[in-house]
């Protein structure tokens, strides 16, 4: 069974997906759409494959199906789309790969993000910055950091970005981040606008723990993973950031990822 995941308030997507569906229906291969946040077990156990139609927006909210459990493949419909291995005019060759079996998937890492006892995963990253909804005022937010159980710095700034290697090429490379090919397993912690000359962004090895804790005397934060708003962070609370044990499997049609980079970036600029 394959599924497709989408929003129904792209153009584009829903135009591609009644081909698509055509195309499977000619190899006779069953498919369902996921209109759902969550999947009970019956479907989640038929899935051999789950389809995004998209940008890099939707495939994230399609993670949180498919989590350490369900092969990806994204279609691009959207903008940019690092995530996506595929563009609406390769549909014909997408179809004649999942009925032959021959797509091939990456592993990548995802973060373990912990607030008391709370738990969430993000496949790009966790962004801890002011709380807007509290307070629409200027100014900036306070947060320490230590990793390892050793201090990093106070950072005076408008947030923090922890990404994976894949979520080096999204909000973090906005902030100045270095790209890191995303075979390699790491954390990047990149300040968003620091006021200070000496804040940079810092890559950290995966076996390491990163606790950023709001300052006593800093605005209320909030804490998005992967785009999302998850918690509002009160002063004093810790947020731990991990590389996690589990992870998602996506289609990565491309050998070579740096003349993927520069083509996604190039397209990127010209939007």
């Amino acid at each position: 069974m394959i599924g497709i995941f989408y929003k129904d308030d792209n153009a584009n997507s829903v135009k591609a997906i009644r081909r698509f569906k055509r195309l499977l229906v000619e190899k006779k291969l069953d498919v369902i759409d996921l209109v759902e946040t969550s999947l009970d077990a019956k479907t989640e156990k038929s899935l051999e494959l789950i389809v995004v139609f998209g940008g890099d927006g939707t495939v994230l909210s399609a993670v949180k199906l498919a989590l350490d459990k369900i092969p990806i493949v994204a279609i691009n419909t959207g903008t940019v789309g690092f995530l996506t291995s595929f563009e609406q005019e390769e549909l014909e060759p997408l179809v004649k790969a999942i009925k032959n079996k021959t797509l091939e998937f990456s592993e990548r890492r995802l973060l373990a993000v912990k607030v008391g006892q709370e738990s969430f995963y993000a496949l790009n990253d966790a962004v801890i910055v002011k709380d807007y909804v509290k307070d629409n005022h200027g100014g900036c937010v306070k947060l320490n950091v230590e990793i390892d159980g050793k201090k990093v710095d106070k950072y005076l700034a408008d947030g923090l970005i922890l990404s994976t290697a894949t979520g080096s090429t999204a909000y973090a490379l906005s902030a100045g981040a270095p790209i890191i090919t995303p075979d390699l397993e790491a954390i990047c912690l990149a300040p968003i606008c620091p006021h200070s000359l000496h804040s940079r962004p810092i890559v950290f090895n995966q076996k390491s723990i990163a606790i950023v804790t709001v300052d006593e005397n800093s605005r209320d934060c909030a804490l998005y993973v992967d785009g999302e708003l998850v918690k509002n962070l009160q002063k004093g609370e810790q947020v731990k950031v991990l590389l996690a044990k589990k992870c998602i499997k996506i289609c990565d049609t491309c050998e070579n990822f740096f003349e993927r980079l520069s083509k996604k970036i190039s397209s990127w600029s010209n939007n």
